[in-house]
């Protein structure tokens, strides 16, 4: 009996706290004079049941909430989402005295494993702090210096599928692009930094990340063996799955653009000349070439990068770009339009951009270039041309993001953006 009737009072309490914390988040929050639905307003299960049981689609809810409501919705108890592109800018500035932004806790669930990283890190000052150490790295100076490990990784990928020319059985590009991008920075960023699994050495000769960090003015804690492999995690994993998606969808989209691919090829006969193919081509030679970028900023903006809301600080504030880009892909938008660049924010912007946004970046020039000056379509072909790429039972639909969990996920039974080499 006594156990009903504290179960009873249990429930009662339950539901009085649960009726109350509805009337403060819908009269008394800070948010409560902000549009939205009311149910996404009192509980975060609204939100739960499209991100998890209907498997991330609560993006495209968020989008009919500012058709319905206008540019500025509370989408869930905590979250304010801004639909308008240039507000971006002034949300996510670079930190300085009156710009600092805590990194909300909710976006650190899920990264025990890598907590004390620079990514996930919460305070600002303590974030600033640990990326300033680790910036001067991946600054373009020093990726220049990774070239050759990049061209070499780029190598590889063009003889395998030079390999392959005339078999009849396709392959996933996007599993060679990810091995390429995976490979290239345990190559540039495991070997080049030398983190050795028991002890650091300061008195190595050879100068690496780690070395620089151990002989820094950072605090001492922040040199303890077990903060800086977490660092090591962050950094060689990082990146890889993005930057393989978006040479992914430019792989796709030059393939079904005869005239894009044409253009493009056009640009690189002319920087790139006709004598021996494994000679490589300086990374500041091919980063100058507009079409070749033009290329890889549309495959970004088109492949999404990372699906997050970008969260910098509690009580957080997201963006959802308008509909200041359309789905067709058509690079020269870059070309004739300078200002658009301020509104690509794979990368993201302010204090928290992402580091290895100069790696990513060369990743993508160096490794279309060497493809596409040697590689054709089948219905672009040139004299020099070592074989020809075409697509084999693919479409859009096996390149389109239909939900997100943190990144694009596609439908379930794509077999990826198939290819096969030809003569």
């Amino acid at each position: 009996m006594f156990t009903l009737l504290l179960f009873f009072h249990l429930t009662g309490l339950f539901f009085a706290y649960s009726v109350c914390l509805a009337i403060y988040r819908l009269y008394f929050s800070p948010l409560s004079k902000i549009p939205g639905p009311k149910l996404a307003a009192i509980t975060w299960w609204y939100q739960f049941h499209y991100d998890v049981v209907n498997k991330g689609q609560y993006s495209w809810v968020v989008r009919s909430m500012h058709e319905k409501y206008g540019p500025i919705v509370r989408i869930n108890p905590c979250e304010v989402h801004i639909c308008e592109s240039d507000f971006y800018e002034t949300l996510y500035a670079s930190g300085g005295l009156n710009r600092k932004r805590d990194k909300w806790t909710w976006d650190t669930v899920g990264a025990a494993g890598v907590a004390d990283s620079a990514l996930s890190t919460m305070n600002h000052d303590l974030h600033r702090m640990r990326r300033a150490a680790i910036a001067p790295f991946f600054s373009m100076q020093n990726v220049k210096k990774l070239q050759p490990i990049i061209q070499a990784k780029v190598d590889i990928l063009r003889r395998r599928i030079l390999e392959r020319k005339g078999n009849t059985e396709a392959i996933d590009i996007s599993h060679a692009f990810s091995a390429l991008t995976n490979g290239t920075r345990r190559l540039a960023q495991i070997e080049a930094l030398k983190l050795e699994s028991s002890t650091i050495s300061v008195e190595s000769t050879h100068r690496t990340i780690f070395r620089e960090l151990l002989s820094s003015k950072l605090p001492s804690e922040e040199k303890a063996p077990t903060r800086l492999a977490t660092e090591a995690q962050v950094l060689v994993s990082a990146g890889s799955e993005t930057t393989a998606r978006a040479l992914t969808h430019a792989c796709y989209y030059l393939l079904t653009s005869p005239d894009v691919l044409t253009t493009l090829k056009t640009e690189l006969e002319g920087a790139i000349p006709a004598t021996d193919f494994t000679d490589s081509v300086p990374l500041e030679q091919v980063q100058r070439l507009p079409y070749l970028t033009a290329v890889i900023k549309e495959s970004l903006r088109l492949s999404y990068g990372v699906v997050d809301s970008n969260a910098s600080f509690r009580m957080k504030t997201c963006i959802f770009t308008n509909g200041l880009f359309p789905r067709v892909h058509r690079p020269e938008r870059w070309l004739h339009n300078a200002t658009l660049h301020r509104y690509l924010v794979s990368f993201g912007k302010g204090s928290r951009q992402c580091l290895g946004m100069n790696l990513a970046m060369s990743e993508m020039h160096l490794t279309l270039s060497s493809l596409l000056r040697w590689f054709g379509s089948g219905d672009v072909r040139r004299a020099h041309d070592l074989g020809q790429l075409e697509l084999f039972e693919t479409d859009e639909s096996d390149i389109k993001m239909i939900g997100e969990v943190l990144v694009p996920v596609v439908k379930q039974d794509t077999k990826g953006v198939q290819i096969v080499i030809k003569t």
